[in-house]
């Protein structure tokens, strides 16, 4: 699984609006228009409920984090 987290400065903090995963021909989407901290989290939570639910996923890569 290769995910890649999209953000945007805001109050000059990287804040996440989006996370995309992608695995074998499956993907996996989740994003936030609301960047407070209870939306982005549940985008996350979201986005990690629908990865364990995918078969076989015994490594993740992720690209930005920054």
């Amino acid at each position: 699984m290769t995910i890649d987290i999209e953000t945007v400065i805001r109050d000059n903090r990287h804040v996440p609006y989006m996370i995309h995963g992608y695995n074998n021909g499956k993907e996996i989407s989740r994003r936030t228009m609301d960047l407070s901290s209870y939306y982005v989290s549940a985008m996350f939570q979201d986005f990690i409920y629908d990865l364990l639910k995918l078969p076989k996923v015994t490594t993740v890569y992720a690209h930005n984090l920054a």
